[in-house]
């Protein structure tokens, strides 16, 4: 164990904090409307099918709510585009906004347009993700999968669920759109939890530490 450092990936947490989400709502008509954002490759273990069946159950409650599908197209994307096509009802694409291969520029706007961030994947080694929506503000949702427990703390700065549930991720969704006070404290500790340990400025000096120490031993200091 004292061969194994943990560290974790860096985020420019300031041009997240500073985002403007209000031109990506008005751009896309959403107005004040709840809206739930998965954001991040279309890649096939990322979820994204299970979170288009449980905005089905969630519209059942809060029709007015939106979805965002925001991220770089795989071959994957072709099935999801045929999910909403072939499962959902007209009114319910019609309440799906699907972008592909944003610019990195736009990236902070869009985390920052969403009320809550929904990324139930099924394997991550890590989960860059979960740190741009929290510098951002965002409260996250994630799986009970891969490193995604070991950044997200259940409760505390996120909720988790287990993959490849539907119906427990509606139920995730719903808490979070019904809650506002819930959704600011999940937020706002997830953003303290980033400044504490996964800005650059944190991340790359420890990063040095690691490799200065592993030179010091192979050179007998």
């Amino acid at each position: 164990s004292e061969k194994i450092a943990v560290i974790g990936a860096g985020v420019d947490a300031v041009r997240f904090e500073q985002a403007d989400g209000a031109a990506v709502r008005q751009r896309h008509g959403i107005g004040d409307r709840p809206l739930v954002a998965f954001i991040g490759q279309q890649g096939r273990n990322k979820g994204i099918d299970g979170l288009i069946l449980a905005m089905k159950q969630v519209w059942r409650e809060v029709p007015e709510a939106r979805l965002l599908i925001a991220g770089a197209a795989t071959h994957f994307t072709a099935h999801i585009q045929n999910l909403i096509r072939t499962r959902l009802s007209p009114a319910e694409q019609a309440r799906i906004i699907h972008l592909h291969n944003f610019s990195e520029d736009e990236k902070p706007g869009l985390f920052a347009a969403c009320d809550v961030f929904a990324y139930p994947s099924r394997y991550e080694s890590f989960g860059t993700a979960f740190i741009e929506a929290w510098a951002a503000g965002r409260p996250v949702i994630g799986c009970r999968a891969g490193a995604v427990p070991s950044v997200v703390s259940d409760g505390t700065d996120g909720v988790l669920v287990a993959p490849d549930d539907p119906a427990s991720l509606s139920q995730a969704v719903l808490l979070l759109l019904r809650s506002p006070h819930l959704r600011r404290r999940l937020g706002q500790a997830g953003r303290e939890k980033v400044w504490q340990r996964y800005t650059w400025e944190t991340v790359v000096p420890r990063w040095r530490e690691v490799y200065e120490c592993v030179v010091d031993k192979r050179d007998g200091g």
